[in-house]
């Protein structure tokens, strides 16, 4: 009896010890108001949450946050008054598809996600975002993902009043949406494609018209292989995107019963574009643009390596999925031959529509109009326009069917120069963010 009894006081010694411990942190401060009232709401421990892990979104339950009012000095036991729900905080990274199911689910409150955009732009059904919410939440969010689509899940080992003391103690964004910091941190997105593709392609071209760089000679039939890379760097002002981009053929024939005398190496596409893109991202209807675009060929023709600019700026609308664009510039030759500037206007026009589900319609057209010395009879035209529809295995698996049609017209000649191409392509895409 005398062992139970003392191994009893010990432990009720220990337990008393905690509590006062316990009681001795509770009454800690955090944060002194001082005379100022501040509103403790769900929506501000939302943005601490973002604000602590650097989050594109959070969520919360407003049933597990009670409104209240800061004044005077903020202890801790306000907050274990105050936050209801005490589950670890998980962050994990879902598709913006998955993204716009869990906000048509209208049941959470969910920061940085205001009508279909995150950061001030649209949310891509196939980019990845970075998301943060307690334990509870993200176990019921869990069941609208996809079974097939496995979600990186990160355990923080803290709870909600961690990332709310955390923000008392730096930035205070939980007392004033205006010092929530994290969108104005750049974050860096990779998006990588190479695609396995049957293309047939037709040219017609005038007698006296030069080949605009890197374009076919002749029509051909031919399977081929081609890649793609694009970086951004944005934050919810400023958006820069660079797109370099190749398309190399060559083919070889074998002799034909002695009667050709060696292989034949004929060069179908010699293609090389690099595009700058910057946007002012001001949240009004149209948006300023300025782009930088250069066109060369990947390995030099006769020796000559013909490379053209355009520099144009302009504005931006941007509506769901209709983009359109209206710049003004110049393009120019700077080398094999150097030639004077033509001055001109830029449109651009992109719409995406959902067929039905995992297929996806896609029109783009892309024209600049110029003329040396503003000379409107003797207009120069090149135009792309792009017909695709994709059909999506996976977020990375894409099949695609395009029409892709290039002209080229001189006004100085009055001929054209085009190339329609069929293409059929097999596609694995992929990308990855640096937050």
């Amino acid at each position: 009896m005398r062992e139970k009894s003392y191994a009893f006081k010990s432990v009720s010694r220990r337990l008393n010890l905690w509590k006062d411990q316990f009681r001795e942190k509770e009454e800690n401060i955090i944060f002194d108001a001082g005379d100022k009232e501040y509103h403790f709401t769900a929506e501000a421990v939302a943005r601490s949450l973002r604000q602590r892990y650097g989050c594109e979104t959070s969520l919360v339950t407003t049933n597990s946050i009670k409104t209240a009012t800061i004044t005077g000095p903020l202890r801790k036991r306000f907050l274990t008054t105050n936050l209801l729900d005490s589950y670890n905080v998980l962050i994990y990274y879902i598709a913006g598809k998955d993204l716009k199911k869990i906000e048509a689910e209208n049941k959470y409150l969910i920061n940085g996600l205001s009508k279909g955009k995150v950061q001030g732009y649209n949310v891509k059904d196939d980019q990845v975002y970075k998301v943060c919410s307690s334990e509870i939440i993200f176990d019921r969010i869990e069941k609208l993902l996809p079974a097939n689509e496995p979600v990186k899940v990160e355990n923080t080992y803290e709870t909600m009043g961690t990332a709310v003391d955390y923000d008392l103690t730096g930035p205070r964004s939980l007392l004033d949406k205006k010092n929530l910091t994290i969108d104005d941190r750049f974050r860096n997105l990779f998006a990588v494609s190479l695609s396995s593709f049957y293309e047939s392609s037709q040219v017609e071209s005038g007698g006296l018209i030069e080949r605009p760089p890197g374009k076919p000679k002749i029509s051909y039939v031919k399977w081929g292989v081609e890649s793609e890379l694009r970086y951004t760097i944005y934050n919810q002002i400023h958006k820069i995107a660079i797109f370099p981009y190749i398309l190399y053929e060559r083919q070889f024939d074998d002799p034909v019963n002695g009667r050709q005398p060696a292989r034949e190496d004929t060069l179908r596409q010699n293609l090389l574009t690099v595009t700058l893109d910057y946007n002012l991202n001001t949240s009004s209807l149209i948006e300023p643009y300025h782009r930088s675009h250069l066109e060369t060929v990947v390995v030099p023709v006769t020796d000559t390596r013909p490379t053209f600019i355009r520099e144009t700026v302009g504005g931006r609308l941007l509506k769901n999925s209709l983009e359109v664009s209206i710049g003004f510039g110049f393009e120019k030759y700077i080398n094999d031959p150097v030639e004077n500037a033509l001055w001109g206007l830029e449109g651009l026009l992109s719409y995406e529509q959902e067929l039905m589900k995992r297929l996806l319609y896609t029109i783009s057209l892309k024209t600049f109009f110029s003329a040396e010395d503003l000379k409107i009879s003797e207009t120069n035209v090149r135009s792309d326009l792009s017909n695709i529809f994709s059909f999506q295995f996976t977020r990375t698996i894409n099949i695609q069917f395009k029409q892709i049609w290039f002209l080229y017209h001189s006004g100085a000649l009055n001929e054209n120069y085009s190339n329609l191409r069929f293409i059929t392509a097999l596609n694995l895409k992929t990308d990855f963010k640096i937050y």
